[in-house]
């Protein structure tokens, strides 16, 4: 069998640069990377008419150039991915899918790349970007979500910009004040400034709800007939509490919160875009022995978590959101067990089939979470899940 490789685009750079593309190539024998350097997005691009690649890499020098990038990325090369490259190691995010920087160890960084190629390869069939490719019919990416990730990335950012930001989306500011208000912070007052609110839950985590918000509204109008939004965003809601719950790290915690809103955002892709496939996969689980995703497969050729998955690299969301969503049922195909996230949402999700539904235990992904460190919490999450099964039946 072939090694398969990554063929991987430099915008920009130094002969530095280059030497540091030499040094991740070398830093594993495989998967086997493939570099080229151009000078310009527009010649990325043409590039990319001659032969697909997994990732083009914007040295940070032309960051300014990434939003046309991804947009011209859209209408053709929906499973490449977007990364900027710095020469710095305090990297916090940008509006890049993926932040490196050449100080970075050249394993770990080759690490990553080596992810966005099998994150490139899973979306990359014709049955997923039938679904997402349609000339404009899926909802654009989030405006403010958007915003808030540009934001972010610049050095400084205040509490009054962000604040502003959220104040403009009525749904992500009411959002944002019935979080920074839930029981999950403990607050023994009422917290009615966007401000504090901000404050108090993290720019990064009100930058992630904004694309729950988004998607609540953008997908609200749904016509086919036995889907209903109502309960889409209560299943939605109960695996997030769920695998909030399961992680001690306020961090993960609220990534995970997150992840679990938006986590079947490829249901609401199928019931759009395929209403009576939609129709004809509720039949066939009504019917055989099968779970959501198989059929799904029979029907259609792919899943939701694929259609999720290249809708969310379309928008230019990030990686890790991005590979989360396309493998939330089947964590084990992102062979590196370092997403605790990614194992909190699986295990909500699959937990909650196998004590509330009946399904069977093989839904549970063991050796991912025997991977992430996570096996040991098992039990625990298992006993959460039953202590609020009649809640969670709600």
């Amino acid at each position: 069998m072939t090694t398969p490789t990554c063929s991987i685009l430099l915008v920009g750079g130094t002969p530095a640069h280059t030497d540091w593309l030499h040094s991740v190539r070398q830093a594993r024998t495989a998967p086997a990377l493939s570099f080229q350097q151009v000078g310009s997005v527009e010649a990325a691009v043409a590039q990319l008419e001659q032969a697909p690649c997994c990732a083009v890499l914007v040295h940070d020098q032309q960051s300014e150039e990434v939003p046309a990038l991804t947009e011209s990325l859209r209408a053709k090369h929906l499973n490449t991915l977007v990364a900027l490259v710095n020469d710095r190691t305090d990297v916090t995010g940008s509006v890049a899918q993926l932040d490196l920087s050449t100080k970075d160890e050249p394993r770990a960084t080759h690490d990553l790349l080596a992810r966005a190629m099998r994150l490139s390869t899973v979306l990359n069939h014709e049955a997923v970007r039938a679904l997402v490719d349609t000339d404009g019919e899926l909802p654009t990416a989030p405006e403010n979500y958007q915003r808030l990730y540009a934001a972010t990335a610049k050095d400084g950012a205040s509490i009054k910009e962000i604040s502003a930001i959220v104040e403009s989306d009525p749904a992500l500011a009411t959002r944002t004040l019935r979080l920074a208000n839930s029981a999950a912070f403990g607050r023994s007052r009422r917290v009615t400034s966007l401000a504090e609110a901000a404050s108090l839950l993290g720019v990064k985590h009100i930058r992630d709800i904004a694309v729950a918000v988004y998607i609540n509204e953008a997908f609200a109008g749904v016509p086919t007939p036995g889907f209903s939004m109502d309960h889409f965003r209560k299943s939605s809601l109960r695996i997030a509490k769920l695998a909030r719950s399961f992680l001690p790290n306020r961090t993960d915690a609220d990534a995970a919160f997150t992840l679990g809103l938006i986590h079947n955002t490829g249901k609401l892709v199928i019931a759009r875009q395929r209403p009576q496939a939609f129709n004809a996969i509720t039949e066939r689980l009504a019917e055989e022995n099968i779970d959501f995703p198989e059929a799904e497969q029979a029907v259609l050729g792919t899943t939701h978590a694929e259609a999720g998955a290249l809708l969310f690299q379309a928008w230019g969301l990030p990686m890790t959101l991005v590979e989360a969503t396309a493998f939330h049922h089947q964590p084990s195909r992102e062979t590196t067990c370092s997403n605790p996230v990614l194992g909190a949402v699986h295990a909500a999700d699959a937990l909650f089939g196998i004590v509330v539904c009946g399904e069977p235990e093989s839904k549970l992904d063991r050796a991912y979470l025997e991977g992430c460190g996570l096996a040991d919490q098992i039990p625990a999450w298992r006993a959460k899940v039953e202590a609020a099964e009649d809640d969670l039946l709600d």
